[in-house]
C-alpha cells in the first residue's frame, strides 16, 4: 500500500485500502443484520411474555452495540492511519519535488559557470596568441633594424662611453594615482602595493611609472624588477627586456603614451620618444643621468653638463610649483602634498643654497606623472613634438 501511495494514487483507490474498506463495509452490513435479527427476537419474546428470552436478547444487544463500537473506533484508527500516510506522502512529495528544483538550479548554474569558464578562456587564448604574434613580430624587427649610416659612428661612441656605475639621481620622486616612490639620501617612502620598498636584502633605489600604472624599478642590491605584462603598453620594451636581459638594464624610464628610454651595460638602448630628443639620447649618450617624458611630445632630460627641458607646462595650466635654478616648473593638485612632504623629510624643499633640484610635471596628464630630478649645471633647449622610437 506504501508503494502505491508513493505513487499519488488516493487511499481508497489502492488495492489495500479497497480490501480494507470492503472488510469494513461487510462487517456492518453482517452486524446489522444480526442487529435486526436481535430486534425481531426481543419484539416476538414480548408478544409471547417470554421474559428469559427477552432478557437474554437485551443482553445480545448489548454486546452487538459494544462490537459496534469497537468496530467503529477500528475504523476511525485506520482511516487516521491511513490520512497519516497520505499526509506523509505528500510532505515526501514536496520535498522531492523542491530537492529536483534545486538540484535544476544548480546544474543551470554549474552550466552558467564553465560556460563564463570556457569564454574566459577562449579570451585569454586569443589575447596571448595575439600578444605571441605581436612579440615574434617586434623581436624580428628588432633582430632586423639597421642603424642608419649617419647614427652609426654616434651609436658607438655610446656603447664605448657606457660602463656599469652609471649614477641615479641624489632625489627620485615617481607619483602615478595615489602610488607613489621617494628614494634619496638613505631613505626611501613608497605608497600602494608596487613596486616594494624592499624586495629581499635590497632596498627600492629608482622607479619609473608609466602607462596603466606599470612600473619598473632597481633595488640596491642591483636586482631589477618589472610589472606583469609590461607588453601590453610597451612592446618593443618589453621583448628587448626579454632578448636582453632585465638583469643588464643600466637605466630605464617609462612615459605617457608609450613613451620610453632604456640602456643596458653593454650601452645598447631602445627607446620611444620624440625626433629631437631622440637626437639628444643618441648625442649625450653615457653623460644621460635621468630622463622624465611628458604630455605631447614634452620631456625633461637631464645630463651631467646641462638640463634640456621641452615643455608645455605653464602658469594656465598648472598650479605653480617649486623654482629651482631660475626655472619654475609645476606640480598640480592632490600631490602637492605628498611631494612637498617628501622634499621636506629629505631636507631637500629648505636647501637654498645650492638650488641643484628640479620638478618636473607633465602637462595634460590625467594620472600625475612626476619626475624629481637633480642636475647639474643650467641651459635649456626646446625639442619637437613628433614621435620616432629606436633600439639598438
Amino acid at each position: 500500500m506504501a508503494t502505491e501511495l508513493h505513487e499519488s494514487r488516493e487511499l481508497g483507490r489502492t488495492s489495500a485500502g479497497k480490501e480494507i474498506e470492503g472488510e469494513i463495509r461487510r462487517e456492518r452490513k453482517e452486524r446489522a443484520a444480526e442487529k435486526r435479527y436481535i430486534e425481531r427476537c426481543i419484539e416476538e419474546a414480548k408478544q409471547q411474555h417470554d421474559r428469559a428470552t427477552e432478557q437474554l436478547m437485551r443482553e445480545e444487544r448489548d454486546k452487538h452495540k459494544r462490537e459496534m463500537k469497537k468496530l467503529e473506533r477500528k475504523s476511525e484508527a485506520l482511516q487516521a492511519t491511513m490520512e497519516g500516510l497520505l499526509a506523509q506522502r505528500d510532505m515526501q512529495e514536496f520535498e522531492m519535488k523542491k530537492e529536483m528544483k534545486r538540484q535544476r538550479q544548480a546544474y543551470k548554474d554549474d552550466l552558467s559557470r564553465l560556460d563564463k569558464k570556457q569564454r574566459e578562456l577562449e579570451r585569454q587564448t586569443a589575447a596571448l596568441k595575439s600578444h605571441q604574434a605581436h612579440s615574434k613580430e617586434v623581436r624580428n624587427s628588432v633582430s632586423e633594424k639597421r642603424q642608419p649610416a649617419e647614427q652609426v659612428h654616434v651609436l658607438q661612441a655610446v656603447q664605448q662611453m657606457s660602463n656599469a656605475n652609471a649614477a641615479y639621481p641624489k632625489y627620485s620622486l615617481a607619483i602615478f594615482g595615489t602610488n607613489y616612490a621617494f628614494t634619496g639620501q638613505d631613505r626611501v617612502m613608497s605608497g600602494g602595493h608596487y613596486p616594494a620598498a624592499r624586495m629581499g636584502s635590497g632596498s627600492l633605489d629608482a622607479c619609473t611609472y608609466g602607462d596603466g600604472g606599470h612600473w619598473v624599478a632597481r633595488y640596491t642590491d642591483k636586482r631589477w624588477f618589472q610589472s606583469v605584462n609590461l607588453a601590453q603598453y610597451y612592446p618593443d620594451l618589453a621583448v628587448t627586456i626579454e632578448v636582453k636581459g632585465l638583469s643588464n638594464l643600466e637605466l630605464c624610464v617609462l612615459g605617457p603614451a608609450g613613451q620610453q628610454f632604456a640602456r643596458w651595460l653593454d650601452g645598447s638602448v631602445c627607446f620611444n620618444a620624440s625626433g629631437e630628443v631622440m637626437a639628444k639620447i643618441i648625442e649625450h649618450g653615457r653623460s644621460i643621468q635621468a630622463l622624465a617624458f611628458g604630455y605631447q611630445g614634452s620631456s625633461t632630460l637631464v645630463t651631467l653638463a646641462a638640463v634640456m627641458l621641452t615643455g608645455f607646462a605653464t602658469a594656465k595650466d598648472c598650479t605653480p610649483g617649486l623654482n629651482y635654478c631660475g626655472h619654475t616648473l609645476y606640480a598640480k593638485g592632490n600631490y602637492d602634498f605628498i611631494i612637498q612632504q617628501c622634499l621636506a623629510d629629505n631636507g631637500v624643499a629648505d636647501d637654498s643654497s645650492t638650488r641643484n633640484q628640479a620638478l618636473f610635471r607633465c602637462r595634460g596628464d590625467p594620472y600625475g606623472y612626476v619626475q624629481y630630478l637633480e642636475y647639474c649645471g643650467r641651459g635649456c633647449v626646446d625639442a619637437g613634438t613628433g614621435q620616432n622610437d629606436y633600439c639598438s
